[in-house]
């Protein structure tokens, strides 16, 4: 083989600096050895070497120029000293990089598994290529993959090496001995996925379960009990209108007698025909509180599991999975009770699937298999997630074709038609979903409330980058400037993104996850900021598409939270300096005093681990403060069953009440024995009439200045029954008495109004869409009743 030092022509120019078509290649001083040479974190260039009779080629390092991909140089390998095959396989370094081993690919000693063909470049190495010359690796220059299979390649190397001295029979051996390594490696990694899984649900509980663990049946993880109560009503709703075969995607249960098309909601079917069983043994708000103390969990993993594809190392792949799912933006939903918004653990699973795709290791088939399904599952968790999941998709990878070289552009093209049969699968799995959601009436969004998630209205809306909302640790340290701010990225957090651009500005990969990074910014300031006097904000050319006009883009900083997280991952694998070789051993390989090399160990730099720790520090949860549990006061007319005394099944009532939050849950409670005149679903159906007026009446807003006409009016479309009143004050009662006309009767600390068939007489005449028989035989009568005029 070439001395060191000595020169390998080559048949075409090293860099786009190369002027002449050939040019000399400076062989690196290189130990071959027979043992797996990657130390965790890739010190050297993976190198196995076998004796082969027939030479070698030797692949020297290929500089990728910025315009084309420059293909591996082969020249012929002098001096090998033995049989089979094995090769040198070296990684292509980037045109714009420097240094001769300063920026290969981070590798996982545990990261071997028995998958063929596994992918070799991180993305943190992301425009590397590398070049198979013998049957140990595979090509991948895409520029997307992990350097998870370094250590198998090695060791396949190792044991061809070991063979020559020993004998056929001994390489065979060697071969199982090598596979139950292999099986070992794999056995390793899964046991780190797991710990990681387990470490993330050890974190959710530790923060968030002594607020709701000793009261998971009673209170709710939400500290807007408003928008919780809905989530809580889908958890009955969805799994008694499938076992009672009525509709459960238009339904009639709230604003009847019409209905409301549940699809324009967020209703999470999913979650809450699989948690059925749950529901039915320890009702919904123990399966909310499971969903929402599961979901930062689950993010936080499914990011990981991205992380230590693009990275090959557990640790900094750990940390990045919990910038994800422990981010400011998450937990705002969660502290909101939103879980349609903080079940967001299968956009890092897309990602993944798009990334194996990418680097060849999956194949299309089930690459459209897997993706159809994850696509799928999203659409009945919540359609606004798959829309915005779609849109950052797309400009992902956008970005990615213009920035990537010419092989990455050639395969996001040739990833096209798998997405979109990914996408042909989830809209068939989803479609009855879908057929609703465009055939029937849609919600229509009356009441608008000029929050952060509609984007940034003002230039002081910018600081809440670097000032903490409720929700975060830091919150009371900044003087409680903002509520809701998932926007909070932090100063620390800022300085590392900063760093992170400095240090990796010559990798196109790193250039392609900045650049996502500040378009997902822009759009999530949404359409409502005026940039130097004019509406210029990209958001705009995006709102008028379909599920994309009633999205909120404030709320796509979850994604940057996403990219932040890769991007954290990729900072911390990437070495930051490493020691000097050690002396190579003064013996021949064929002797059986020949040890190995050892290769420079490479070590992070401990400030790049301690301006991530400290940015980690401040965005942590505030879960200290009293923010994260809700009870839900019931009502005894309700929970004691008098109820059935007084009402029929089916019939429409209309819940007055000062606490809005209510009267789903009152629903729900009763599995569905009455009919609500409103409800609160973020809207009311198209067609209505003075919708922001009808909302409010809906939800059980009536106040002083409401006039009787506009209650006489919702009492008549409606087709009202019976109207409960509850801990409103006493001119509320008295207004409700002069307009319905009708004494009331006064019932487990409720007024109760029965209007007879005065407004409720077209209702009787049509077959109640709710039908639950009457089982009045164990119901208590009251002890006593008082009527008033």
């Amino acid at each position: 083989m070439p001395e060191p030092g000595t020169s390998v022509r080559q048949d075409f120019p090293a860099s786009a600096q190369d002027a002449g078509p050939v040019a000399d290649v400076q062989v690196p001083d290189v130990q071959f050895t027979d043992a797996p040479v990657s130390d965790g974190r890739a010190g050297g260039v993976p190198v196995a070497v076998s004796s082969a009779a027939d030479a070698p080629a030797v692949t020297a390092p290929a500089a990728d120029a910025s315009a084309a991909d420059a293909p591996a140089v082969t020249a012929p390998a002098a001096d090998a000293p033995a049989a089979d095959g094995a090769a040198v396989t070296a990684p292509a370094a980037d045109a714009a990089d420097s240094g001769p081993a300063a920026d290969l690919p981070v590798a996982d000693p545990l990261a071997a598994t028995p998958v063929a063909a596994a992918p070799i470049i991180s993305g943190s190495a992301a425009d590397e290529e590398t070049v198979q010359i013998s049957g140990v690796r595979t090509v991948d220059a895409a520029g997307l993959g992990t350097a998870e299979a370094d250590a198998r390649g090695a060791s396949q190397g190792a044991g061809q090496g070991r063979g020559e001295g020993s004998g056929q029979g001994d390489g065979a051996g060697q071969g199982q001995g090598q596979g139950r390594a292999s099986l070992l490696m794999a056995g390793l990694r899964q046991s780190q996925n797991l710990l990681a899984l387990a470490l993330y649900t050890g974190a959710s509980l530790g923060m968030f379960g002594p607020w709701i663990l000793s009261r998971m049946s009673t209170w709710f993880l939400s500290e807007q009990a408003q928008d919780g109560s809905l989530f809580v009503w889908s958890f009955r709703w969805w799994p008694y209108a499938l076992s009672h075969h009525i509709s459960a995607i238009f339904s009639n249960a709230a604003w009847a007698p019409d209905g409301i098309n549940l699809t324009w909601a967020t209703t999470i079917p999913g979650p809450a025909i699989a948690l059925q069983g749950l529901t039915d043994s320890h009702g919904p708000f123990f399966s909310f509180n499971v969903v929402e103390l599961a979901a930062p969990a689950l993010a936080a993993w499914t990011a990981y599991l991205l992380c230590r594809r693009l990275t090959g190392s557990f640790l900094p792949a750990l940390i990045g999975g919990f910038f994800f799912g422990f981010s400011p933006s998450l937990i705002d939903e969660f502290g909101q009770g939103h879980p349609s918004l903080t079940l967001v653990f299968l956009i890092p699973l897309a990602a993944y699937l798009v990334v194996r795709l990418l680097e060849g290791s999956i194949h299309p088939a089930w690459f459209v298999l897997l993706l159809g399904i994850v696509l799928g599952m999203q659409l009945y968790i919540g359609e606004e997630v798959f829309a915005t999941m779609t849109l950052v998709g797309l400009v992902c990878g956008l970005v990615g074709f213009a920035v990537g070289p010419a092989e990455r552009r050639r395969r996001l093209l040739r990833a096209v038609a798998p997405v979109a049969g990914a996408y042909l699968i989830a809209a068939v799995a989803a479609s009855p979903l879908l057929y609703t959601a465009f055939t029937r009436p849609q919600i229509v969004k009356a009441l608008h409330y000029a929050t952060i998630e509609y984007g940034a209205h003002r230039s002081a809306d910018f600081l809440r980058y670097v000032t903490p909302g409720r929700y975060t640790v830091l919150y009371s340290q900044f003087g409680s400037r903002w509520g809701d701010n998932p926007w909070y990225l932090g100063i620390p957090l800022i300085v590392v993104i900063v760093l992170f651009a400095v240090t990796e500005r010559r990798r196109r990969s790193s250039l392609a996850l900045l650049a996502g990074l500040i378009v997902l910014l822009a759009l999530s300031l949404g359409d409502s900021f005026r940039l130097f006097g004019a509406d210029i904000l990209p958001w705009r050319l995006v709102a008028a598409l379909p599920v994309l006009s009633v999205a909120q883009p404030g709320r796509l900083v979850t994604y940057v939270y996403l990219l932040i997280a890769v991007l954290v991952a990729l900072w911390l694998a990437r070495p930051a300096w490493r020691t000097r070789p050690a002396a190579p051993s003064p013996y021949p390989p064929s002797s059986p005093l020949w040890r190995p090399t050892p290769l420079p160990r490479r070590w992070p730099h401990l400030l790049r681990w301690l301006l991530v720790v400290a940015a980690a520090a401040t965005i942590l949860p505030n879960f200290a403060s009293p923010v994260w549990a809700t009870q839900v006061p019931e009502t005894p007319f309700l929970a004691s069953g008098i109820y059935k005394q007084y009402l029929t099944p089916g019939e429409i009532l209309w819940i007055v009440d000062a606490h809005h939050d209510r009267q789903l849950i009152w629903q729900a409670d009763t599995h569905f024995y009455f009919r609500l005149a409103g409800g609160f679903f973020g809207g009311t159906p198209a067609g209505v009439r003075q919708g922001a007026l009808q909302e409010s009446l809906a939800e059980g807003n009536v106040i002083p200045t409401t006039t009787a006409a506009a209650i006489k009016s919702f009492l008549k479309a409606h087709r009202v029954g019976a109207v409960l009143v509850a801990d409103e004050p006493w001119d509320i009662v008295l207004k409700m008495r002069a307009v319905t006309g009708v004494r009331w009767d006064h019932i487990g600390r409720v007024h109760l109004f029965r209007l007879g068939t005065q407004y409720s007489r077209p209702a009787k005449t049509r077959k109640p869409v709710l039908s639950h028989p009457a089982r009045l035989a164990h119901s208590p009568r009251p002890a006593h009743r008082h009527r008033h005029r």
